[in-house]
């Protein structure tokens, strides 16, 4: 059982990993708002650099149709990769009306079942199709529905999958940790309690 709470370490190690750099995309989406909407209306302002940026933006380069779809795409890469490391942590809103009342070996055997019948099934299916999704898009060459959007829709869509795929992890990681918690002895529950505490608050 150590050596199971060993590979349930690394795999949320790696997860943990994922949601961090996932995490940035949050500061790189505030700074393309703050940016689209401090230039959207400045090709008249008295700044000179303000209306210089107004002017770049609105070249091929950059159009506001662009930076509105960069917004959109920055979102779908900093919700996706966080899902699996929120859910290791516990972050995701639980309601817990009868299971409360259980002691932890009953509450991981209910988690357990849940997680064999409902949540990996289901991601696994998600990873299905939108793999399918994906390829179908790289295939047609997905392009943005505007004439000055972004090219290359295939790109955002794989992160479905990929966000998919690690929620899945996370999933099969919660379902082994539920073994140990019910199966194994005290040494191996509390390397399991000491690393996830401690992935967590980092």
């Amino acid at each position: 059982m150590r050596a199971l709470a060993r590979f349930c370490n690394g795999m949320d190690s790696v997860i943990a990993v994922v949601g961090r750099i996932g995490a940035w995309f949050g500061l790189i989406l505030i700074l393309v708002t703050m940016f689209d909407v401090i230039t959207r209306n400045m090709s008249q302002s008295s700044i000179g650099f303000l209306r210089d940026f107004s002017l770049w933006r609105e070249s091929d380069l950059i159009t506001s149709t662009k930076l509105q779809e960069l917004e959109w795409h920055f979102h779908t890469v900093l919700f996706m990769l966080c899902l699996g490391w929120v859910y290791v942590c516990n972050g995701h809103v639980r309601i817990e009306l009868v299971t409360e009342r259980f002691n932890a070996k009953i509450k991981s055997v209910i988690e357990f079942i849940g997680l064999i019948v409902l949540m990996l099934p289901f991601m696994a299916l998600l990873i299905w199709y939108t793999v399918d999704f994906t390829i179908t898009s790289y295939n047609q060459h997905e392009i943005s529905s505007s004439g000055a959007g972004l090219s290359h829709r295939w790109i955002i869509k794989a992160i479905l999958p990929i966000g998919f795929s690690f929620l899945f992890l996370a999933g099969v990681s919660a379902a082994l940790r539920k073994i140990i918690v019910v199966f194994g002895g005290d040494a191996a529950r509390a390397m399991l309690k000491t690393r996830f505490f401690a992935d967590c608050r980092s």
